[in-house]
């Protein structure tokens, strides 16, 4: 698996996810940098990236949600205070993350979204690097699922299936605004 830097993306990285961005989505191309600042900004949202030297090669978006079942425990967190080293090398899911302060009594969904490689960095473990990423940030604060859909026609249900994931017991549908 190729080396790779995984970290929290910020405004400075606009630029290259935009180029992620329209690599991964059939509608209309994203145009604006400024547009990614909102993103990173949201509160339970972060977008993770590998990097390839100074390259953004792939990334995915983190939504932690405030939960009512599941012992419902509060919802308090504005960035959550988790940070990521910026290496994942122990193992294909190196689980190398340092948690600023304990999460562990919050109680959260995760939704995956944006989940994209560069085409032409596609199966060298970039992608199940950020996945890696991506589990690990949403256990670190107490997620009780993850959860994400995938679009039919891109074929990658075996990505996600090598990555732990399972469409047992879940059905995703969509309701898009006409």
């Amino acid at each position: 698996m190729t080396d790779a830097v995984v970290r929290m993306l910020d405004r400075a990285d606009a630029a290259q996810a935009l180029t992620l961005y329209n690599e991964l989505t059939v509608g209309p191309k994203a145009s604006d940098p400024a547009a990614f600042g909102p993103v990173i900004d949201h509160p339970g949202t972060q977008v993770l990236g590998a990097f390839a030297g100074d390259r953004l090669v792939a990334m995915a978006t983190l939504h932690l949600l405030p939960n009512v079942v599941w012992n419902a425990r509060p919802y308090a967190l504005k960035r959550f205070g988790i940070y990521l080293n910026h290496l994942f090398a122990a193992s294909p899911f190196g689980r190398t993350r340092k948690v600023t302060r304990d999460v562990s009594s919050l109680s959260r969904n995760a939704v995956v979204e944006n989940v994209v490689t560069l085409a032409t960095c596609q199966g060298q473990g970039f992608g199940r690097r950020v996945m890696a990423a991506v589990i690990d940030t949403a256990w670190a604060a107490n997620a009780y699922k993850i959860m994400l859909m995938t679009g039919v026609g891109r074929d990658a249900v075996g990505f996600y299936e090598a990555c732990g994931f399972s469409a047992e017991g879940k059905t995703a549908m969509v309701l898009r605004r006409p």
